[in-house]
């Protein structure tokens, strides 16, 4: 079972296939609502890790305070992040472990900044370096020849919303899951719907 905890429309990114477009909703900042939402999280799924994301879940002016409800009550969790400059430098701050998993576009993300997370403490879980046409590959391997081996890296598609453009993206990136030869060095991200 997966369960899933959208904190935050807010994102600093606007990509154009994305779904959150609505950055105006109101998001929870009462802690105390917080803090037993998080717990009947975990009375209610035990031991399931929860997926926190957003919007871009490190905008969330209590982050550091949701991370340290999840950790009070040894919940499992998992952050998403675009990884930001300025979700880094949240990041940065929190004193409490957590874990992540990064969407990283090779347009915003410099290799010079995950080389600088890779020294740091942060537990990663998975990278995925979202295709979003040929010169991604490039990108996509030289983040794989950064990481430990424990650290999961995938080339992602943009998925289609209907924008074109993503669409056009998407056929390119399952003509290249399907292709052997890419097959030998590449870890594709398959999911069923993106066949």
């Amino acid at each position: 079972m997966k369960v899933e905890w959208e904190i935050t429309l807010k994102c600093n990114y606007s990509c154009s296939y994305c779904t959150n477009l609505d950055q105006s909703l109101v998001q929870v900042t009462d802690k105390e609502t917080i803090r037993q939402f998080i717990k009947s999280l975990g009375e209610k799924y035990p031991n399931v890790e929860i997926f926190v994301f957003g919007g871009e879940p490190f905008l969330h002016p209590d982050i550091d305070f949701i991370i340290e409800c999840f950790n009070e009550y040894n919940i499992p969790f998992i952050i998403q992040t675009n990884f930001s400059k300025k979700s880094v430098v949240v990041m940065n701050r929190i004193t409490h472990p957590f874990k992540i998993q990064i969407s990283i576009h090779p347009t915003e993300v410099k290799l010079e900044q995950l080389k600088q997370l890779f020294e740091s403490t942060v537990d990663i879980r998975t990278i995925d370096v979202m295709y979003s046409g040929r010169r991604a590959i490039s990108y996509y391997l030289k983040v794989k020849g950064l990481v430990a081996e424990s650290v999961n890296v995938f080339l992602t598609p943009i998925t289609d919303f209907g924008d074109g453009i993503s669409g056009s993206i998407l056929e390119d990136y399952n003509k290249l899951r399907h292709d052997v030869n890419y097959n030998r060095f590449i870890n594709f991200e398959t999911v069923q719907h993106w066949n």
